[in-house]
C-alpha cells in the first residue's frame, strides 16, 4: 500500500503544472523526500508535514535499534527531506524542537495543529450529562506510542468505584495496545469495542464527560495524538497520561480542558495510581468536569477551530515564496 501510494503521488506531481504546492505527510516516512525531489524537477514545491517522526517512532516502538544501521539510514533520509523541502509543518512545539535538533531545520517552519472540524459536533449536543456515573472514553488507535500499560493499571485501580456504578469506562480502540485491555474484559464498568466510523463515533462521544489520551515518554518526541482535538470538539474534558514536557501536556495547561498524569520516569503502576487519584477527585467535583468540558469546546471553536487553522495555513504558505 505504501509503495502504491508513493507511485500514485509521484505520477500526480509529474502531471501537475509548474508552481504547484504539495503538502505531504510522513505516512509513510519516505514519501515527502521522494515527492520533494520529483517536485523540484517540475518547478513545484513540497511541504514536509510531520505527523509522525522517523526513525524515532520505530525506535520508540522497539522495531529499530537506536544507532543501528536501519535507524541511521532513515535518519539520513529525514535530514535530506528537511533540506529539500520548501518548508515543514509540525503538530506541536516540542515535536518541532526535537526534529530540528536531530535532523536540522527546513527552510521555513511553523507549528500548526491538525485539530478537528468543530462543525461536525453541534453545540446543541453538549447537554448536561448525569454526574453519576462519571463516563470516560478512549477512542481511536492505542498503538506503541500510547501508554496502554499505565491506562490499564489506572482502570484496574478503580475496581471498587466501577463495581459501585460510580465510574464507567468505554474503549473503542484498535492497534497493538488493545491486547493490554483484554485484562479488563468482563469487568464491572468497562466496555471494550473496536474502532468505528466517524459519524458513529461522534454520536458515542456525546455520551461521555471525559476523554482519555495516553502518550509514552518516548512518544512525546514522535507524535501528538490528534484524537484529543476531536474529543475536545465533542465537549469532553481530557485526562492526558503523558510527560509534563510534552505538547499534549501543554495543550491541557493552555486551554484548561483537562488534567495531566505525568508518566515521566514512572512505572505503569505509579502512572495508574496517579490516574486513579485524578478520576476520584473528578468524581467528587462534578462542577470541575463541567468547567473543563466548557473550556475544551471553547478551545475547539476558537484557537483550534477550522477558521483559525485555515488562517494559520494562510499565513504559512505565502512565507514560503520568500524562502525558496
Amino acid at each position: 500500500m505504501s509503495g502504491a501510494y508513493a507511485f500514485q503521488l509521484l505520477g500526480k506531481i509529474l502531471g501537475a503544472k509548474r508552481g504547484t504546492l504539495w503538502v505531504v505527510t510522513t505516512n509513510p516516512f519516505f514519501v515527502p523526500g521522494l515527492a520533494a525531489c520529483a517536485a523540484r524537477l517540475r518547478g513545484q514545491r513540497v511541504v514536509h508535514y510531520v505527523f509522525d517522526l522517523y526513525p524515532d517512532a520505530l525506535e520508540a516502538a522497539g522495531a529499530l535499534r537506536v544507532g543501528g544501521a536501519g535507524s541511521r539510514l532513515i535518519a539520513a533520509w529525514t535530514r535530506f527531506t528537511q533540506r529539500v523541502s520548501a518548508g515543514a509543518v509540525y503538530l506541536g512545539g516540542e515535536l518541532k524542537r526535537h526534529t530540528e535538533e536531530r535532523y536540522g531545520k527546513a527552510r521555513y517552519a511553523a507549528v500548526i495543529p491538525v485539530a478537528a472540524d468543530e462543525r461536525e459536533f453541534l453545540p446543541a449536543k453538549l447537554e448536561a450529562l448525569p454526574a453519576v456515573p462519571l463516563r470516560l472514553h478512549y477512542g481511536g488507535q492505542l498503538g506503541a506510542m500510547h501508554d496502554a500499560a499505565g491506562l490499564v493499571e489506572g482502570v484496574a485501580a478503580l475496581a471498587v468505584e466501577r463495581a459501585a456504578g460510580e465510574v464507567a469506562f468505554d474503549f473503542m480502540a484498535g492497534g497493538v495496545g488493545v491486547r493490554r485491555l483484554e485484562s479488563l474484559a468482563g469487568g464491572a464498568g468497562v466496555t471494550l469495542r473496536g474502532t468505528v466510523a466517524s459519524p458513529v463515533w461522534r454520536e458515542e462521544a456525546a455520551r461521555h464527560q471525559v476523554g482519555l489520551v495516553a502518550l509514552t515518554p518516548a512518544g512525546m518526541h514522535v507524535c501528538l495524538p490528534s484524537k484529543v482535538y476531536a474529543m475536545m470538539a465533542a465537549g469532553m474534558a481530557i485526562i492526558a497520561i503523558c510527560p509534563e514536557r510534552s505538547d499534549l501536556a501543554a495543550l491541557m495547561r493552555e486551554t484548561g480542558a483537562g488534567w495531566v498524569v505525568d508518566n515521566t520516569n514512572a512505572s505503569a503502576l505509579e502512572t495508574g495510581q496517579g490516574f486513579a487519584d485524578v478520576v476520584r477527585e473528578l468524581m467528587a467535583k462534578p462542577e470541575t468536569v463541567r468547567e473543563a468540558r466548557r473550556c475544551a469546546r471553547q478551545a475547539a471553536e476558537t484557537r483550534y477551530g477550522h477558521q483559525e487553522i485555515s488562517r494559520a495555513w494562510g499565513r504559512f504558505i505565502p512565507k514560503l515564496e520568500t524562502r525558496t
